[in-house]
Formats: C-alpha cells, sequence, structure tokens
C-alpha cells in the first residue's frame, strides 16, 4: 500500500527493495504486487543513486531466485539481443540518451540473472560470445555514463574473457581493450572500480616484471597514449578508500617501472604514499610494500623526494626495533644506482656509529647486512668491483668459457680479506663478500679455481682472520663454512687447510664463552672434521687428531662435554660426536671411551635433532673402523642400535647402519663377527637392497653375503 500510494520517491525506492528482499526466493503470489514491483525495480537499476541501482539490482536478483518471479522478470527479453542494444550510440536528447542507457544497464541486470541460471552450461554464453558480446561490452564502457556502469557488467564480461581468451589477447593486440577498462577507474562506484582493477592489474604487474635491464613496461605507451595514467593517477588522488588508493598506487608503480614519473606531483604523492610506512613503521591499514619501495629505488630522479625530511634519521629508529633488513636493502639499491652527492647524503645520515650499533642487533641477517652496508657507502668502488666478480661468476656458470681473469679475482679477493683483518669494523664486510666469491667459485668453477686456491693466499688469509680478538659471527661463520669446501677440492688445498698452525687457530676458538657462539664453532668443527674425514680411505685415520691432542683441543671438546652436560643439548652432542669424528679408525682414549660411546649410541634415536641423528651414525661406522672400539659399542643395547639404524626412515642413516655392521665384521673378532650375525636382522637388510640409494642397496647386498659367508 505504502508503495503504491507514496509520492516520495526516497520511499518508493526502499519500500519496492524492501520487497524485493522480503520475497527472496519466494513467490509475490499477488499478480499485481509482482508485476509493479519487478517493473519499477527494473526502472531504478539506472537511478542517479548509487545505492538505489545497486540495491535495485540486487532485489530483483533475489526475486528470480523463484521460478514464478523469473518469469515475469525475464518476459520479453532476448538475450542475443542484449548485443544490439549495447552497441547502440548514445545520442538524441537528454531524455532519450538516458533511456538508452537505462535499457543497457537493464539488459545487463537480466543477462546476469540467466547466467546465474545456466550455471555450468555454457552454451548460451559461447552463442553470446560468437554473437559478439566482447566487443559489445567494451563499446558499452567506452561509451556509458561511468556513474550508470554496474559492477554487474564487469563481473560477467570476466567470465566471457575467460571463456574466450584467444579473442581477447587479439583485442589487446590491436590496442582495443585496455583504454575502455581503464576509463573505468573514472567511476565513483567502489565496486566497479575494483572489477577493473581485476581485469588490468595481471597485465601491468607481468609487464613490470618482464621489463629487464631498464627497459619500460610494454604496456607504458599504450596506458600513455589513451589517458590512463592521468585516470589512474586521479584515482589515487581521489583516495575514495584505502583500497583503490592502493591499487592506483600499484598499478602506477608497475606502469612506470624502470622510468621517471611524468610529473613532479605524481612523484611526490607516490614516494610519500610508500615511504610513510618505513617512517612511521606498519600502520593498521598501509604496510611496508617492499616491492613498489624497491622499484621507486631504482630511479635516480627519485632519490631526492624519498631521502629528504630526515627519512633516514626517522626509518633508521623504526629499523633498530624490527627484524626487517629491508631499509639496507633499500638503501643499498639507492647508492648503487644514485649519485656521488646521493651517496654523501647516505653516509652523513646514517653515520658511522649508528651501523656499528647493528653489528650488536639481535637479528643475525641485519647484523650481517649492516657489515655490507658499512663498506658499501665508505667504500663503494671495492665494494662494486667485488659484487661485479660475484656477478660475473652466477653469469658464467653454464658456460665453458670464462670472461674474467681467475688470479686477478683471487688477487682481488686476498687484498680485501686482508684490509678487513685489519680494520674488521669498517671492512669487514668485504671478507664476507670475498669468502663468498670463493665459494662460489668452488661451486660452480671448481676445476677452474682449484690450483689458484692451493698456489695462491686465500687459505693463508682467512686463517690470519682468526687472530683477530673478537671476530665478528658474522665472518667467523662465513670461514667456517667454505672451510669444508676447500677440504674436499682437493688434497693439497686440504693439507693447507689441515696445517698445524691452522689448526691452533680453530682450536683456540674454542675457548669462546659465549654458549650460542661456541654452539656455533662447535657445530662447523663436526662439519669439517666430517668433511676430511669423508676425503680419506676406510681405515685411515684423521690426521687433524694428532695436532689437536699436541695442542689440549681434545681435553678441550671433553671438557666442554662435561661442563655443558646438563645446560645445552646441543654443545653436548656436537662436542662429543667432533671426538668421534677425531678419532676415526683409532681407539678412542680410556678416560673418556665408554662416556663418549655410549652418549653417540643414545643420538640415533626420535626426538633428538636430525643431523645429530646423521652425524652420530657416521661417527658410530668411523669409530667401527678400529676394533679397540667395539667392546664399547657393542655392550648395552647393541641390538637396538642396529635396529634403529636400519629401519630409520632417512635411507642416508640406514646407509651408516650398514657400514656398522660390515665394519664390526671387517675388522672385528671372531666373537664380535658373531655377535653381529646374531643381531643383524637379515629381513630388514634384504629389504635395502630394494631402496633407491644405490649406495645403501649395493652395501646391503655385500651385509647379506657376509652374514651368509659367516653361516
Amino acid at each position: 500500500s505504502l508503495f503504491q500510494t507514496t509520492s516520495d520517491k526516497v520511499i518508493k525506492d526502499r519500500t519496492a527493495i524492501f520487497i524485493g528482499r522480503l520475497f527472496r526466493a519466494h513467490e509475490i503470489s499477488d499478480k499485481k504486487m509482482q508485476q509493479s514491483t519487478i517493473s519499477y525495480l527494473k526502472s531504478i537499476t539506472s537511478d542517479a543513486d548509487e545505492w538505489t541501482r545497486s540495491n535495485s539490482a540486487l532485489a530483483i536478483n533475489y526475486l528470480a531466485y523463484n521460478e514464478d518471479n523469473y518469469t515475469e522478470i525475464m518476459k520479453g527479453f532476448d538475450p542475443l539481443a542484449i548485443i544490439q542494444d549495447l552497441a547502440l550510440p548514445i545520442v538524441g536528447n537528454e531524455e532519450e540518451r538516458k533511456q538508452i542507457q537505462h535499457k543497457k544497464n537493464l539488459d545487463c541486470v537480466l543477462l546476469q540473472l540467466i547466467i546465474y541460471k545456466v550455471e555450468d552450461d555454457n552454451t548460451i554464453l559461447q552463442n553470446l560470445i560468437e554473437a559478439g558480446i566482447i566487443e559489445a561490452l567494451l563499446y558499452f564502457f567506452e561509451t556509458q555514463d561511468l556513474n550508470m556502469i554496474t559492477y554487474t557488467s564487469l563481473n560477467f564480461f570476466y567470465l566471457f574473457q575467460y571463456l574466450s581468451k584467444t579473442q581477447i589477447e587479439q583485442l589487446k593486440k590491436e590496442k582495443k581493450y585496455y583504454p575502455n577498462i581503464l576509463r573505468l577507474f573514472g567511476s565513483s562506484d567502489l565496486e566497479v572500480i575494483r572489477e577493473a582493477y581485476f581485469l588490468t592489474a595481471f597485465d601491468i604487474e607481468n609487464g613490470a616484471y618482464l621489463a629487464k635491464d631498464n627497459s619500460q613496461n610494454p604496456l607504458f605507451e599504450e596506458i600513455s597514449e589513451c589517458g590512463g595514467i592521468e585516470i589512474i593517477f586521479d584515482l589515487f588522488q581521489r583516495n575514495l578508500n584505502y583500497d583503490t588508493r592502493e591499487q592506483a598506487a600499484n598499478l602506477l608503480t608497475w606502469i612506470f617501472v624502470n622510468k621517471e614519473f611524468s610529473n613532479a606531483l605524481m612523484r611526490k604523492e607516490l614516494v610519500n604514499y610508500y615511504t610513510n610506512p618505513l617512517i612511521n613503521g606498519n600502520t593498521d591499514e598501509q604496510e611496508i610494500d617492499e616491492s613498489n619501495l624497491t622499484d621507486l629505488a631504482r630511479i635516480a630522479e627519485n632519490h631526492e623526494e624519498i631521502l629528504k625530511d630526515d627519512f633516514i634519521t626517522k626509518a633508521a629508529q623504526i629499523m633498530s626495533n624490527s627484524s626487517t633488513t629491508f631499509l639496507l636493502d633499500f638503501l643499498e639499491i639507492i647508492i648503487n644506482v644514485g649519485t656521488e652527492k646521493t651517496r654523501e647524503q647516505i653516509k652523513q645520515e646514517f653515520p658511522v656509529a649508528y651501523i656499528k650499533e647493528l653489528y650488536q642487533h639481535k637479528d643475525s641477517n641485519i647484523r650481517e647486512k649492516a657489515f655490507l652496508f658499512m663498506v658499501r657507502i665508505n667504500y663503494p668502488e671495492q665494494m662494486k668491483k667485488l659484487e661485479s666478480y660475484q656477478s660475473m661468476i652466477k653469469k658464467n656458470r653454464q658456460d665453458q668459457q670464462t670472461n674474467f681473469n681467475i688470479h686477478e679475482v683471487i688477487n682481488d679477493v686476498c687484498i680485501a680479506i686482508e684490509e678487513a683483518s685489519g680494520s674488521y669494523d669498517e671492512k669487514g664486510g668485504l671478507a664476507l663478500i670475498g669468502i663468498r666469491i670463493v665459494r662460489d667459485l668452488i661451486k660452480y668453477r671448481k676445476g677452474l679455481v682449484q690450483q689458484e686456491l692451493v698456489d695462491g693466499r686465500f687459505i693463508e688469509q682467512i686463517f690470519k682472520l682468526f687472530e683477530i680478538a673478537s671476530l665478528p659471527q658474522q665472518i667467523l661463520y662465513e670461514i667456517f663454512s667454505i672451510l669444508p669446501d676447500l677440504i674436499s677440492i682437493s688434497f693439497d688445498a686440504r693439507k693447507l687447510v689441515q696445517q698445524e698452525k691452522n689448526i691452533r687457530s680453530i682450536i683456540h676458538l674454542l675457548d669462546n664463552k659465549v654458549e650460542n657462539s661456541l654452539l656455533d664453532i662447535i657445530q662447523i668443527l663436526s662439519k669439517i672434521l666430517l668433511s676430511v674425514n669423508q676425503q680419506i680411505q676406510i681405515k685411515q685415520e684423521n690426521e687433524i687428531r694428532d695436532v689437536f691432542e699436541k695442542c689440549g683441543g681434545l681435553i678441550q671438546l671433553f671438557q666442554i662435554f662435561q661442563n655443558y652436560n646438563n645446560k645445552n643439548k646441543l654443545v653436548v652432542q656436537h662436542s662429543i660426536i667432533s671426538i668421534g669424528l677425531l678419532h676415526k679408525a683409532v681407539k678412542v682414549p680410556d678416560e673418556m671411551r665408554t662416556v663418549l660411546i655410549r652418549e653417540i649410541k643414545s643420538m640415533p634415536q626420535p626426538g633428538n635433532d636430525k643431523e645429530i641423528q646423521y652425524l652420530s651414525a657416521i661417527v658410530l661406522s668411523m669409530l667401527a673402523e678400529s676394533e679397540q672400539n667395539h667392546t664399547d659399542i657393542i655392550a648395552g643395547g647393541f641390538p637396538n642400535i642396529i635396529s634403529r639404524l636400519l629401519i630409520h626412515g632417512d635411507q642416508k642413516i640406514q646407509y651408516e647402519g650398514l657400514t656398522l655392521a660390515l665394519n664390526m665384521i671387517y675388522f672385528g673378532s671372531e666373537q664380535t663377527k658373531q655377535k653381529v650375525k646374531q643381531v643383524v636382522p637379515l629381513s630388514t637388510v634384504r629389504q635395502l637392497t630394494q631402496i633407491r640409494d644405490e649406495n645403501a642397496a649395493m652395501t646391503a647386498q655385500l651385509l647379506i653375503a657376509w652374514l651368509q659367508f659367516l653361516s
């Protein structure tokens, strides 16, 4: 009654929408009410008011869930006729133009109902595509009043696009696609803007990704020529809500990848938008966008805007309380592509004292970045030279030919390390990158570099670093990481590493009283010792052991085990493993043998660190190369140890279990042989002959042969 009698348009609109909501999926049995309500709802789908437009379409959608209502709604509608309607030019007086646009809008509302109705049956959609619906919709987006376009048309355009990818790609090539979609960013309807973003963002972002070697986005010219840049920047400035502003900022940054912004105002506003979270911390709305900030930093013309108003001071304060390295990465890019003036500004505003404070940061990544950053701002040419070597090595890793002089590279690395040893707090970053260059050479150019490492000064220089009091953890870790590589590269290199003076330097580090640092040292020590053992033959002793015994290193490791026994489990385990690795193929001293082997036998069990399980299995098999260790290996739970290793889920550990059994047979007494024969589960060993690990499978076959021979 109210709907029929009111003369107030707002009340009439809302009453009709209310009826549509009330009768959701329910027949309006009063035919007069049904016809008049549906007719009126159709008439306001192009209303000037955005809320009325969207909610009238939604009300029609609710009513259409009922078949009887749906029939009334679709009365007289021919889906194929929509193509002719959408292609109509908008001409005539104001009222005639409104009517044409209204008809187009209503067609879109009704077409969406059909699309929902047919669900997975794409027959009608394919018919529409063949009849030209894609071109008709693009014309609709080009000519329709922006405020009369609803998200409905974009929603099913997205569906049509999915079903006609080839046609869409052709339209893009003919430059008939983006201009019409970009125009929609001028709308005030948030849903329309969102759909337009979804239709364009992937291609524009992908274009930015494909823009290599300072080339521009392949879509830049087309977007620029159709006024798309101005439309998107206008959307950014209108600041309708957080999402539209973020979407506009994304699009502009991608469009201008590797390219200066077209005007100073755009540069200022976008730089401020992205740098704000860096100097104020992540806000509730806006987070730090590292990807887009990185793109901004690559353009030298943006640097002045980025660095103004004490940017570095403010951002550094934020970073001191966080665990992100991004600010240092960001400034690194600015230094690399910027001018000398820019570098000097960063150097002045990011004082040496503050960078050194970051050496003590709780986050190891920030500590490492700080070392590299110190060198970057104080010794940029030397840093660039070393980084160019690093880049060349990685670029040439697949090629047989090299475009760099290996002797010159190693010489420059040695100079860098030598300088770092004289002033590690300012030049420590040179040592870090120098050692990494050699690691890359060993990884990618082993044959090219191995003789140079033996003849040159590199090994000598890295051991000189150990002479530095309070050597930074970052440099220490880098040295320890490369030592196993040097040991494995050649016999001569291994001999150089194993020199007594060098081993003494490593033993000296065991005096470290900082628990976490000591753990790092012992972990790397165990890797070095393992690397040595893996390069020598079975029954051959570890040559480093003599130096450890002579210098008191062996006793020191045993004392660490005793002192940390109730404090740090990993320190205890790695100290025991290191002692075990030192005694490959040799008797463990009486005073520590029983407790050491008992501890090692307890390690390869569930609950322990996986690396510990693996290392302890290796140690047991290496200790078994000496018959004098067999009594303690067999004592106390040997059957359980063998069984646990052979049924372990890690094939590497299964292999060590097989090797342990074989070594006990090879080097053991007759009594030991019989004991092993009794406890080794033959059925399990037979299963291991079928596993993928060829070494393990062959070792299993050999063990079976021995067990049968002993029978």
